[in-house]
């Protein structure tokens, strides 16, 4: 060997060059390690005096294109370009070999991954990618029509991962797809909270959806959580700081951290309307909460026709309400709320 290279023109602290050489089987085996200032080198080695094969034969340099950059369990790295998903070496993540590429029938919009499994969210049917090793890995596809309409959306939450469609939230559980926004927004509701703008985010046991009209904090776990309207528009500043467990949020020029003010936020819960066979009007009001004052709104008809005011636990009557079949009402309070009982009667309350 000669007219080898004695420099390199990058920083990094290069001091040897490695040489290799095939064998009679085609496989690049080691022959010796040189000065870096070596610039010629004589081989003068047997075929069965020849070192470890070339691992690195098949690394490449990651395609300048990729995007979505996913770190997956056992050190791999994902990321994805059009319809095309490529992977990482194990703990290498300067290599990207070609071999390891998947494709997939529509563009890919974002991933997420949850365990050992890698979901690819597309402008189609989603597709899980299951193993440890990339070039083990194996692509299903999930049998639901619900494409991924904002990448901003696509986040981890426990062992599943969640998405907005055009028809809600989905959520895809060991290989299985939901909407879990089923029985809360209509398409038309989801259509007009703005969807295509929504980012989302894990806090408390709950995923934030937030686009550029609204913000929801959505109970996944049955807590009784249900679903919370917040003020704040935070789609395009949310960040979830995983070592002290906090949500900053930007709002105007402040940066904010969510839920550490000294202040409890006014908080809103508005019924359905009650189902009553003929019409009544209530006359008594009974509000157990940790603090008071606490505003219960009533509305006969989806109209509003009282705003009261509690002011302890105690049951207090009401002045006279017209009767009708369509009640509803909501709270207002800064503080827990743990029932609000309505009657006619004192007796019945």
């Amino acid at each position: 060997l000669s007219n080898m290279d004695i420099a390199v023109t990058s920083s990094r602290n290069v001091t040897l060059k490695r040489i290799y050489r095939s064998d009679t089987l085609g496989n690049y085996r080691f022959v010796a390690d040189v000065a870096l200032a070596t610039a010629t080198y004589t081989d003068t080695l047997l075929e069965k005096d020849l070192g470890e094969t070339l691992s690195t034969a098949l690394f490449e340099r990651p395609k300048g294109t990729l995007i979505g950059l996913t770190a997956m369990a056992g050190g791999v790295f994902a990321a994805f370009y059009q319809n095309k998903l490529y992977f990482s070496e194990p703990y290498q993540p300067h290599a990207w070999p070609s071999a390891y590429m998947l494709s997939v029938d529509q563009d890919i919009v974002g991933l997420a991954a949850t365990g050992n499994t890698l979901v690819v969210a597309t402008k189609g049917n989603p597709y899980i990618v299951v193993g440890y090793e990339p070039d083990q890995f194996t692509l299903t596809k999930l049998e639901l029509e619900d494409s991924c309409i904002s990448k901003l959306s696509v986040t981890s939450v426990g062992d599943s991962v969640c998405y907005a469609s055009p028809s809600g939230l989905v959520r895809i559980t060991g290989g299985q797809g939901s909407l879990v926004t089923a029985g809360i927004f209509t398409d038309d509701e989801w259509a007009d909270i703005s969807p295509t703008t929504m980012a989302c985010e894990v806090y408390d046991r709950s995923i934030i959806m937030a686009t550029d009209t609204h913000t929801y904090f959505l109970d996944l776990e049955d807590r009784g959580g249900g679903l919370t309207t917040a003020t704040q528009i935070m789609n395009k500043s949310m960040y979830k700081h995983t070592t002290n467990d906090i949500l900053y949020f930007l709002e105007s020029t402040n940066i904010k951290a969510w839920d550490k003010g000294c202040q409890e936020m006014e908080a809103r819960w508005k019924s359905g309307i009650l189902p009553i066979e003929y019409p009544i009007g209530w006359s008594v009001v009974r509000v157990i909460a940790n603090s008071h004052p606490v505003t219960v709104n009533f509305y006969a008809d989806e109209q509003l026709v009282l705003r009261f005011n509690s002011r302890d636990n105690e049951a207090v009557r009401l002045p006279p309400l017209r009767p009708a079949k369509h009640w509803s009402y909501e709270i207002v309070s800064r503080f827990d709320v743990d029932r609000v009982t309505i009657s006619t009667s004192m007796r019945d309350l």
